[in-house]
């Protein structure tokens, strides 16, 4: 059970002890909830492999949509040869047929050696059956058999010359007349022609080692690979001017932008530094001041107007901090990828270039000999010679008949017709197939894992419902000994001190775990903000309920807070805790730390800007109003001691110093002097002649009362004098005995 902050009333002397929670509240508990998984694994899983494969299938079908048809068209001719099919002769016949054939679509190439090497990259052909079979595919299904016929007819020729079958079974031989004179071997036309087009593709060879068709065909696609490559070049050089030719106008900028495709970014302010949030963070808590005091003092009072200066002053801070930020805005970040898209497309041209120039040199220098090959034709056969006649003494022999002609074989011939184009790339089910197959490994996968992080987060939400069970707490007793509201303090029983006790203080636990956490990173020894619940931030109220009435009357108090010497008496602490403790009761305090023998004050409140101190403000570097700074307590102002080597009776004792401090008394309710020990005496006669008392901080110890006398009277040579002490690491007040029936426990 937490002790809350009691209101200054008396209340009588006794022991008050806190109740303990009745067993029986811990055991009518409600039962924790059984975490209950809101989803089946298995049915997670399966759910995965259905959306799984329905997107597989549908990436499938969209694969199959996008990729060009390819139709097929075969028929089949006679010949035991079938490279006699792809013979360069073949094939050149039926190009020059499929003009005949036209329209075709896509349409045919322009040159006859384009059109032999379409049909030799298409054309396909199998013996079977003592038959060849032929096939060729194409993009359309109606110019498919046009190609094919092409092929068919430029192989079975009418007109071929007959091949002699052999003599039948028991026939004799035919007689034939020996001639008179030798026959001279008729020249076949069309082995001249193939033996010189077989000289002419010989020299074609040297030239080059690939046919020339599929040069031209590279030839023209790295053309116009290389004009698009250029046109994108020269587009985005000029883009790349434009940018840096734009300037820094931001109505230009945005023009450019709208004109590129580049998104402007919002207008929202670039990240500030840790200096400018803290600026931004005592803007802010000026601005709050400024309300909550505007309300009770009004606009024209000294404080409004030194709020309304300090306000002033930050803001000029923050604009000339916003105006030196380097800022970059999305143009600037879209030059560096447009860079590097001109390198890119700069060596891609030069490749494409260099491509070009070897295709050329190469067709021109197979110019001639392609000019002889396209003007090569077949000449008719020459007729055969006439027959010698007789000499005038030869006798003349009857004629004989003639024997009958051998009989003769059929040339090449069509034995099918091309068929329709027929569609076999790419099938329906050769992309649906590895689709589905995919998609639904793929969702069963995710599903199983949504189904492991689902089942986690149901666990853990589970243990966060479960209620912790309820421990009885154990009587806590405090014992009274002067009036500080319904919450007894112990009383002193150590050794006599001759001055007023204000408080004892235990040891201070800094990992104990802290009830209200600083924003500002407060240090948790500041137990009266940090465990405001906690029996030391209780004696720090007592200490400040006690302070108040050694001060006598309300109101624009200077206290010195300091220590006999030698350290680790928590004086420091101290002086922040009862400050706190003051502003927490509504009081207008501040606390400046004036011991320059270790400023410990800006190490517990985290103070930054030390450059704006007691130090600045007494070296006529920093004007009062910028110094004083506020924090998340209300009615609490921090003045810091400075940072670097200082020496304090040199900033201490000047004249300056007194009227500060009476200044400071104007402003403030409360004036908490942070003073270094008593050993250092012109520092403390500086501090205590302007003050109205003194506080001595002593640790719990033997030696307490002999250095507590040597303080008092180092303070009295000072001229001031000791209000009381408070002592720290104070032992834990023992459990006080159990109420009596004359005595009524009171709730803590």
């Amino acid at each position: 059970m937490a002790l809350p902050p009691q209101p200054d009333s008396p209340a009588p002397a006794g022991e008050a002890t806190l109740p303990a929670l009745p067993p029986a509240a811990a055991a009518s508990a409600p039962p924790a909830p059984t975490a209950r998984p809101t989803h089946s694994r298995t049915a997670m899983v399966l759910t995965g492999g259905v959306v799984g494969l329905i997107a597989g299938l549908g990436a499938g079908y969209d694969h199959f949509r996008k990729q060009p048809a390819v139709y097929e068209s075969t028929a089949v001719v006679s010949g035991t040869d079938p490279g006699a099919v792809m013979a360069p002769v073949v094939l050149d016949r039926a190009a020059r047929r499929l003009d005949a054939m036209a329209p075709f679509a896509p349409p045919l190439p322009g040159t006859t050696s384009e059109r032999v090497a379409y049909l030799n990259q298409n054309l396909s052909l199998q013996m079977k059956d003592g038959v060849v079979h032929l096939a060729f595919r194409g993009p359309n299904p109606a110019d498919t058999p046009k190609y094919l016929k092409a092929v068919a007819e430029a192989y079975a020729v009418p007109g071929a010359r007959p091949v002699p079958l052999p003599p039948a079974p028991g026939a004799k031989a035919p007689v034939t007349p020996a001639p008179t004179a030798p026959t001279p071997t008729p020249v076949d036309p069309d082995a001249k022609v193939a033996a010189e087009r077989a000289k002419l593709q010989a020299e074609l060879a040297a030239i080059t080692g690939e046919p020339i068709p599929a040069v031209e065909t590279r030839l023209a696609a790295n053309q116009s690979a290389l004009k698009t490559t250029q046109a994108k070049l020269k587009t985005t050089n000029s883009n790349l001017e434009a940018i840096a030719a734009v300037g820094t106008d931001k109505v230009a900028r945005l023009a450019l932008m709208k004109k590129l495709g580049v998104t402007p970014d919002p207008d929202r302010p670039a990240a500030p530094s840790a200096e400018e949030k803290e600026w931004q963070t005592q803007l802010v808590s000026f601005q709050q001041k400024k309300a909550e005091l505007g309300r009770r003092l009004g606009p024209e009072h000294r404080d409004m107007l030194a709020l309304d200066e300090q306000i002033a002053f930050v803001r000029s801070l923050l604009e000339k901090s916003a105006a030196m930020r380097p800022t970059e805005d999305a143009l600037d970040r879209h030059r560096t990828p447009l860079t590097n898209t001109w390198a890119k497309l700069n060596a891609e041209a030069s490749t494409l270039a260099g491509a070009v120039q070897r295709d050329e040199a190469t067709l021109a220098a197979a110019a001639p000999v392609r000019a002889k090959l396209e003007q090569l034709t077949g000449p008719p056969a020459p007729p055969l010679p006439p027959m010698p006649a007789p000499a005038p003494d030869q006798v003349t022999v009857a004629p004989q008949p003639r024997p009958a002609a051998p009989a003769t074989s059929a040339g090449p011939e069509i034995m099918t017709s091309p068929t329709e184009g027929e569609r076999v790339s790419p099938l329906l089910y050769r992309s649906l197939v590895p689709g589905g197959a995919i998609g639904l490994v793929a969702g069963l996968g995710l599903g199983f894992v949504a189904s492991l992080v689902t089942g986690a987060i149901a666990s853990r939400q589970a243990r966060e419902r479960k209620p912790k069970p309820l421990v009885p707490l154990k009587p806590v007793v405090v014992s009274a000994v002067r009036r500080t509201g319904a919450t007894r303090i112990a009383k002193y029983d150590g050794p006599a001190l001759n001055v007023p006790v204000l408080g004892q203080v235990p040891a201070l636990k800094p990992d104990a775990p802290v009830e209200k956490k600083s924003v500002e990173g407060w240090s948790p020894a500041l137990v009266s903000f940090t465990r405001p619940n906690s029996a030391e931030a209780e004696v720090y109220r007592a200490a400040r309920r006690a302070l108040v009435e050694a001060l006598g009357s309300a109101g624009h108090k200077a206290v010195v807070v300091t220590g006999p010497g030698g350290g680790g008496d928590g004086k420091t602490t101290t002086a922040a805790n009862l400050a706190l403790s003051l502003a927490q009761s509504g009081k207008r305090v501040l606390l400046v730390d004036c011991d320059y023998h270790g400023t410990k004050q800006q190490e517990l409140f985290r103070l930054g800007r030390l450059g704006d101190s007691l130090k600045s403000v007494m070296m006529n570097d920093v004007d009062l109003r910028v110094a004083v700074r506020s924090c998340e307590v209300a009615n609490l102002f921090l003045l810091p001691a400075g940072r670097g080597p200082v020496d304090g009776a040199d900033v201490l004792t000047r004249a300056k110093f007194k009227d500060l401090v009476a200044e400071l008394k104007a402003q403030y309710e409360y004036v908490i002097l942070d003073a270094p020990p008593t050993t250092a005496e012109k520092e403390l006669k500086a501090l205590a002649e302007h003050a109205d008392g003194v506080v001595l901080v002593v640790r719990n110890a033997a030696d307490a009362p002999a250095r507590v006398a040597t303080a008092t009277s180092e303070v009295a040579r000072a001229g001031s004098k000791v209000l009381g002490a408070v002592v720290t690491a104070a032992p834990v007040p023992a459990p006080a005995p159990a109420p009596t029936e004359q005595s009524t426990p009171t709730a803590v």
